[in-house]
């Protein structure tokens, strides 16, 4: 491509660029403390009944080894840790996100304030319990009142990754403008356009999709609960907001690649 182009383009379609990284690993399979999650949510409850191999395996072996009071909040302890860890930073990310609009911003703080005291408040019950039962009934509260990493944190990827659609979709507005004029200049000098129209008609349907494709996903995803999760009705929720995520990013780089042939038409 010639420098004078590639300048141009390099311009033009930075919010295409930016959009590829924003939304890079948006919608990527989340690890949950005490084992891992596949890309697509299920409705399968996780409790404490299947040994993990990630984070908390140590505690983990220990509570299976012996079951007793010391061990399990030892491994609740743990648990709670690594939520913890993860809400904290999941917290700063949203905080700081430039795509995020100011209503999910304000949503995801909340769900995410919500389990930070939750889970708080968890860990000084658990840390207080004297019988195996009640140690057993916080383990469980853990995983399944506060669905952290298969439900919170799939939240903030999701709403994150279609804002961030939803703010090149409006940038595109003005790269098509540009482009607009463009064709305008070339047509008074007597240069065939209808090339570069076309191609232009073809980024501008792209972003029509894309922006579709995210339209009420950010509220269908934050209205989910962790009881949704476990009954199955959130799972399918996500899977869907993901998929439909993806295709939006995919209809940004087509449109990308419309804009990049209108210049090219153009040359």
């Amino acid at each position: 491509m010639p420098r004078r182009l590639h300048m141009f383009v390099a311009t033009l379609g930075g919010t295409f660029l930016v959009t590829g990284t924003l939304l890079g690993g948006a919608v990527a399979p989340v690890a949950a403390a005490g084992g891992t999650t596949s890309g697509t949510a299920t409705a399968t409850t996780t409790t404490t009944t299947t040994a993990p191999t990630g984070p908390c395996a140590t505690e983990w072996a220990a509570y299976k080894a012996s079951e007793s009071v010391a061990n399990g909040i030892a491994l609740g302890d743990c648990m709670i840790g690594q939520r913890l860890t993860f809400l904290s930073k999941a917290s700063t990310r949203v905080q700081d996100s430039k795509v995020l609009t100011s209503g999910d911003r304000a949503a995801l703080v909340t769900i995410l304030s919500n389990d930070t005291s939750g889970l708080t408040s968890l860990k000084a019950t658990l840390d207080a319990a004297s019988t195996l039962p009640a140690v057993q009934a916080d383990l469980h509260a853990i995983v399944s009142q506060y669905r952290v990493f298969h439900l919170a944190a799939r939240q903030v990827a999701l709403v994150s990754g279609a804002d961030a659609v939803s703010t090149a979709v409006t940038h595109d507005a003005a790269v098509k403008t540009r482009l607009e004029a463009r064709i305008s200049a070339a047509a008074a000098k007597g240069r065939k356009t209808s090339a570069a129209s076309a191609e232009l008609a073809a980024m501008d349907r792209a972003v029509g999709r894309a922006a579709s494709d995210v339209s009420g996903l950010s509220a269908r995803v934050l209205a989910l609960t962790p009881a949704e999760y476990d009954a199955g009705s959130a799972g399918r929720v996500l899977t869907h907001a993901a998929t439909d995520v993806l295709q939006a990013r995919a209809q940004l780089l087509d449109a990308r690649a419309d804009a990049l042939r209108v210049l090219i038409r153009l040359r």
